[in-house]
C-alpha cells in the first residue's frame, strides 16, 4: 500500500482471514479487509456495479451474518496470480447508514481479526 492510498482511510483497516465471505450484487466475494466504516472485497469481475447495494458478510465458524448497505468508493480489475488468466475485481465500499445492530456486528468482526491490522 502506498502512502497516497493511506490518506484516504480515516480508520484503521484489519485484514480478514479467508473464511469470511461476502455476497455482493450477484457475486460471491472474499472480504479482504474491514474498518468501522468500510471494507474491501475481491470478486470475480462483474461489470456495472451499482453505486449502492447491500453486502452480506458471512463467517460459518462463528455463525456470523450481517447485511450492510454500502456505497461504491473504488473498483479495479486485477489478475489473481501469474498463472491465472481469470481476472477478478477489487472493490472498496463505504458502509451506508449502519443500524446500531450492524455497528455491533462490524465491531465484533473487527475484534475477531484485531491481530491482523493492515
Amino acid at each position: 500500500m502506498t502512502n497516497s492510498s493511506l490518506e484516504y482511510r480515516r480508520n484503521k483497516r484489519y485484514n480478514v482471514n479467508e473464511k469470511v465471505i461476502a455476497l455482493s450484487f450477484e457475486d460471491i466475494c472474499r472480504l479482504t479487509d474491514i474498518s468501522v466504516d468500510g471494507a474491501a472485497i475481491r470478486c470475480i469481475g462483474k461489470s456495472n456495479l451499482p453505486s449502492k447495494w447491500s453486502l452480506d458478510i458471512l463467517m460459518a465458524e462463528a455463525s456470523f451474518h450481517v447485511t450492510i448497505p454500502v456505497k461504491l468508493v473504488w473498483e479495479k480489475s486485477v489478475r489473481p496470480s501469474l498463472y491465472s488468466t481469470k481476472f477478478t475485481k477489487c472493490v472498496g465500499v463505504k458502509f451506508d447508514n449502519l443500524t446500531a445492530e450492524n455497528k455491533l456486528k462490524v465491531e465484533y468482526l473487527i475484534k475477531l481479526h484485531d491481530g491482523l491490522a493492515v
